[in-house]
């Protein structure tokens, strides 16, 4: 959970990191009022350097929908390259009932 100065201690988004085999995906929201203001980036970078102090980590990697270019600049500034897009990835509730194209955009030791 995140909090922010100005939003009175509360939660104001979220980042969840989940292990796999290899790896770890990084998941993260931000409320709107807050974007723009270079707090995700910096919330999510430390957590992708613990990430690789870990010896059986290789990958973290993370998945945007393909028209989310915020979330996709967001991957980018924390040395995240893109990898491909992957179709009928992932079902957005607030944008669409259908599964939609996402990027995955991973970095690698």
């Amino acid at each position: 959970m995140l909090t922010y100065k100005d939003a009175i201690d509360r939660p104001i988004g979220m980042i969840e990191s989940r292990s796999t085999e290899h790896g770890v995906c990084l998941g993260f929201v931000l409320a709107k009022a807050h974007w723009g203001h270079g707090l995700m980036p910096e919330a999510l970078e430390p957590i992708v350097n613990a990430a690789f102090q870990e010896k059986q980590v290789w990958r973290v990697y993370a998945f945007c929908d393909f028209q989310n270019a915020a979330s996709q600049r967001v991957l980018q500034k924390i040395n995240m390259n893109c990898e491909g897009i992957l179709r009928r990835w992932m079902t957005h509730p607030n944008v669409s009932a259908e599964p939609r194209d996402c990027y995955c955009f991973a970095q690698v030791r």
